[in-house]
């Protein structure tokens, strides 16, 4: 069966072989999940392989997705002794300034159980420090301790090796494009949007239209 291999390099771990099947880079979040996990999941090189995903279901591909390019990150940050996962709530700490912990739940689109159980791990590395507000004691806020941003300090280059891993394999201007519609994906209008397209019925919703454009200017190394 023809296809492309490219060799990736991962670290101190062996060099593994990528299938590259994608199609061309769209704006259109639909389009540009289907393209990321098109052009960025293993395939394994072996008799038995599983039937390839036909790639009809968005929720489907995000999560593949997801999960390949977390592994990947992970990968490349376990020097530092954390996950893609925790760096990033990490990084959430520090940006919100000791955020309460329904605003960091919200902004990490995660439910107030889920955060808890991401935060007890690094509660017991010493990593953040979760504390009473002084003003309403009903409210609970996280803040970083110092152990917490200097690991997220010695993090930093990893991640940036991560990042550029990414972007060498899929193109800067396709990453841009695909963190641009992603974003779309966690606004509320999204979310409205797609509970409005209920009412139109299954018919109207079965072959949307997807239109390709160019990414917009906006910059190619985010920090988190």
């Amino acid at each position: 069966m023809a296809r492309q291999t490219a060799v990736v390099e991962l670290g101190a771990y062996a060099s593994i072989f990528v299938s590259v099947v994608g199609p061309g880079p769209c704006v259109k979040a639909a389009a540009v999940l289907r393209c990321c996990v098109a052009g960025a999941v293993i395939i394994p090189d072996m008799s038995d392989a599983f039937p390839p995903d036909p790639l009809v279901c968005n929720g489907l591909a995000l999560r593949k997705a997801v999960r390949r390019v977390g592994q990947l990150y992970d990968a490349v940050l376990a020097p530092s002794g954390l996950r893609a996962s925790q760096r990033s709530l990490l990084v959430h700490v520090g940006r919100g300034r000791a955020p309460t912990l329904t605003a960091l739940a919200q902004a990490l689109v995660l439910d107030r159980s889920a955060l808890a159980r991401n935060l007890k791990p690094l509660e017991r590395e010493g990593l953040v420090e979760v504390f009473v507000d002084a003003e309403d004691r009903r409210v609970r806020r996280v803040r970083l301790t110092s152990s917490g941003k200097a690991r997220l300090a010695r993090s930093h280059r990893l991640w940036q090796q991560a990042q550029a891993r990414f972007e060498a394999a899929y193109g800067p201007e396709r990453s841009a494009a695909l963190r641009l519609a992603l974003a779309e994906l966690v606004t509320d209008a999204f979310s409205e949007a797609f509970v409005r397209s209920a009412d139109r019925g299954l018919a109207d919703a079965s072959a949307p239209s997807v239109q390709t454009a160019s990414a917009p200017s906006i910059s190619t190394t985010p920090t988190s």
